[in-house]
């Protein structure tokens, strides 16, 4: 007010306010400069500051200290870190599917370039003006009908990428696509041919990314975009129960440590690909650009699944850890999502999780250089031969282990 710059609450943050959700991130627009208003802003109260005059963003830091001294009786373990200012501006696109040009506007202008009406609600803050909801675009009244509709009919056109945000919306919030937008989207649908992997990925890893991913990826599937990325590619309800175990597995503690980052979308993916053949999963992985972590995923658990399932019933615990101690944690993890309706598979993972990985045998490298070995492969033959005995229960303590040693010391030499 100080300034002169009204300031408003926008998009998602307000969206979720109105239905009651807690918002995920703090976004707000100025009618003015956003930088200008962020500096004064760190002037009063700390903080730091982040900008981009070239877009003329600005991202307030604010420490908890800082959250202290600003809001004394709040809990300052749930206030965001850091509140990000936008120059309220206009876009717009020279080509279809074409990345837009950007210019300053006013709020209406800059409500009006989003994607859907849901997210065009508005709340003012600055002075006299607190609390006001501006709703220029229907947003409100969508919202209490549960509808997503787009804003205008080319805005499928401009930037195909909507496609799946309108999907992901409509199932995180539980609407209905309404009629109209899914005919656009259907229209629309053949220009996605021509958005880059890299952005196709990010939106359907932000679908994994969901409390429930399940609704999103079965939708895709629905409207038609999962074939437009591969013919081959599809969602069917049995993809769901992998998808659900490794929601299990994540609570449990046996398998909770094995997930190696904070999102388990790399571990969905992987899911998600596996049951398809293996020239299928490579042209899905070249058009979404898959990242070179994710596509070693994919890569080992379809590995992994083949090599478990050539063993026979009667596979001794060392033929199954020989197997099981080549992949990663969060791959063994994957694999046991995987395998949940074959009990043979599953208790053998379980298993090897639980028990047979501490298998160590009291013998080491060191105590056979010690007796004189020389340093080579003989060194690891005979420590993998005392660990399948210890795996198999030929050795159950250190003293038949020695013994065992000394057998094969003795069987060796006379080879020799």
């Amino acid at each position: 007010d100080e300034l002169s710059m009204p300031l408003y609450f926008v998009g998602g943050l307000v969206r979720d306010l109105i239905l009651g959700k807690p918002p995920v991130d703090v976004d707000m627009v100025v009618e003015g400069e956003a930088i200008k208003l962020a500096r004064r802003l760190r002037e009063l109260h700390g903080g730091d500051i982040h900008s981009h005059e070239r877009f003329g963003t600005a991202k307030w830091l604010l420490s908890e200290n800082d959250w202290r001294e600003l809001a004394p009786d709040e809990d300052v373990t749930a206030v965001p870190h850091a509140i990000d200012f936008v120059t309220a501006r206009t876009e717009f696109y020279t080509r279809p599917t074409a990345l837009p040009e950007v210019e300053r506007s006013s709020i209406k202008l800059d409500l009006h370039r989003r994607d859907f009406s849901v997210n065009t609600l508005a709340i003012r803050l600055d002075g006299a003006h607190l609390g006001k909801l501006l709703d220029f675009y229907g947003g409100r009244r969508d919202l209490q009908q549960g509808v997503i509709r787009v804003l205008h009919s080319l805005s499928f056109i401009d930037d195909p990428t909507r496609i799946l945000r309108a999907i992901r919306l409509e199932q995180r919030l539980n609407f209905t696509i309404e009629p109209r937008t899914a005919e656009l989207i259907g229209d629309a649908l053949p220009l996605l041919d021509r958005v880059t992997g890299d952005r196709i990925r990010h939106e359907i890893q932000l679908a994994m990314r969901e409390g429930n991913p399940i609704p999103a990826l079965a939708r895709l599937a629905e409207m038609g975009v999962l074939a437009q990325i591969h013919p081959d590619l599809d969602w069917s309800p049995p993809q769901a129960a992998p998808f659900e175990r490794l929601r299990d597995l994540l609570n449990d503690s046996l398998w909770r440590p094995s997930l190696e980052e904070e999102s388990s979308a790399s571990a969905l993916f992987a899911l998600w690909l596996s049951p398809l053949p293996l020239p299928v999963q490579e042209m899905v992985m070249a058009r979404l650009k898959v990242r070179k972590s994710t596509r070693d995923e994919v890569t080992n658990l379809t590995a992994l699944l083949s090599q478990l399932a050539d063993l026979p019933e009667t596979a001794r615990p060392s033929e199954i850890a020989r197997i099981l101690r080549q992949f990663r944690d969060q791959t063994l993890l994957t694999a046991r999502a995987a395998v949940e309706r074959d009990g043979r598979l599953a208790a053998w993972l379980d298993r090897y999780q639980q028990e047979w990985r501490q298998v160590k045998t009291a013998v080491s490298g060191h105590d056979l250089l010690a007796l004189d070995l020389k340093p080579g492969p003989r060194i690891g033959r005979i420590l993998e031969r005392l660990l399948n005995g210890r795996l198999d229960g030929e050795i159950t303590d250190d003293a038949i282990e020695q013994a065992y040693l000394e057998r094969l010391l003795a069987e060796e030499n006379h080879a020799g």
